[in-house]
């Protein structure tokens, strides 16, 4: 697995340490739905994870453009770029929205409403919006985005990406890297004016994406000179990268100019991409590939878990007569002034039963469907396969 190495090294082979910071993003993610008011947990950092979703999308765009651009515009197949995209996003997601129906009717057979709070296929689980969420299109109905597997809304927006991309890709010849850039200035500036709000998480994709697509284009000019670097500035470079794109996860709930954020976490991408500092090392360790491994099951399980874990300890609080830890609204939760770090020790907890449900979701279900849709993209289009990335 090359990592990178010194002047006149070839690209690598596998962004490794993009795939462990999508992992550490995805865990970033989970703390931020703990909505914790605890002195670890309810710093902004973790209160205004939000942002990571956008983070995701240039990330998405750049791998999309890396493993898939060159053979689209050769005229590979359409539909089998969809049909390995689907086996990629889909069987987690569809797992996940049977988990919460059984739950629905678990609660209206049983009559246990304070299971979940509410009448069973009500609110954000109503049955109206099953059919959307099933076929990955809350994105195109607002008032069904935020509903059933409340995160696929982010998935659901990349499959209208993939789409974009599938049919769109090998039509604009060499200039899909400019469309791409378009694109995402155009829906950049219409979400940082405010305009289109019933589409903005749609015009959020949209930048992200085009941003990473157009960020491939940059690193095919300029990457081998990233590689040629010494590890040191390299190292200086990632640890300055970092740290603005933590300081844009802080800013997020103020809201800060999404055309910024992307360019702040593209210029990460692109300095992670060449793999050559102490960071990007450390980022080849286990558990960080690990972590990068099983980051879409991290992000599809999370709700689920975190949702049930922090029941039983919220009980477990009202019983014993203690105040609430956590709140429904994680832009008004803050860390607690002298608050109990034992509360940041059930958080703790609860992302390490997350990362463990991850783990068995991606090894005995994401895996095994994706390796299945792999072996079975040959049947699908007319044309030769390259070579797999």
């Amino acid at each position: 697995m090359n990592r990178g190495g010194a002047a006149g090294a070839n690209p690598p082979a596998r962004f490794v340490a993009l795939d462990s910071l999508r992992g550490i993003v995805a865990l970033i993610v989970a703390a931020h739905h703990l909505n914790a008011r605890t002195p670890l947990f309810g710093l902004p950092f973790f209160q205004a994870g939000v942002q990571c979703v956008d983070f995701f999308f240039v990330l998405s765009g750049f791998v999309i453009a890396a493993s898939y651009g060159e053979r689209l515009q050769a005229g590979y197949p359409p539909t089998r770029f969809l049909w390995l995209r689907l086996g990629r996003i889909y069987p987690a997601h569809q797992l996940m929205v049977l988990c919460y129906v059984l739950i629905e009717l678990w609660v209206a057979l049983s009559g246990a409403a304070d299971l979940t709070g509410r009448a069973a296929f009500t609110g954000p689980r109503d049955l109206a919006y099953l059919p959307a969420a099933l076929l990955l299109m809350q994105s195109l109905w607002p008032a069904a985005t935020m509903t059933w597997n409340v995160q696929s809304w982010s998935i659901s927006v990349e499959l209208i990406l993939y789409l974009l991309v599938a049919f769109g890709w090998s039509r604009l010849g060499r200039g899909w890297w400019l469309a791409g850039f378009t694109v995402a200035l155009v829906a950049g500036w219409m979400v940082d004016h405010a305009l289109l709000a019933e589409g903005e998480k749609l015009l959020r994709g949209l930048c992200g994406f085009g941003s990473g697509l157009a960020l491939w284009k940059l690193w095919e000019l300029w990457g081998t000179r990233l590689l040629q670097l010494r590890a040191h500035w390299m190292t200086l470079a990632e640890v300055g990268t970092l740290l603005l794109s933590g300081w844009i996860f802080v800013l997020s709930c103020q809201q800060p100019p999404i055309l910024a954020a992307d360019a702040v976490f593209g210029l990460t991408v692109l300095v992670f991409a060449a793999q050559r500092g102490q960071i990007s090392h450390l980022l080849f360790t286990a558990p960080f590939v690990l972590a990068g491994a099983i980051s879409y099951s991290v992000y599809m399980v999370h709700g689920l878990v975190e949702t049930a874990s922090l029941r039983i300890v919220q009980h477990l609080l009202a019983v014993t007569g203690q105040p609430s830890l956590f709140t429904a609204d994680a832009v008004t939760a803050r860390p607690v002034p002298n608050g109990d770090w034992r509360a940041d020790l059930i958080g703790a907890l609860a992302l390490m039963l997350v990362f463990a449900a991850a783990w068995v979701l991606f090894r005995w279900f994401e895996w095994p469907l994706r390796e299945w849709s792999r072996r079975r993209a040959h049947l699908i289009g007319k044309t030769s396969d390259g070579p797999r990335m």
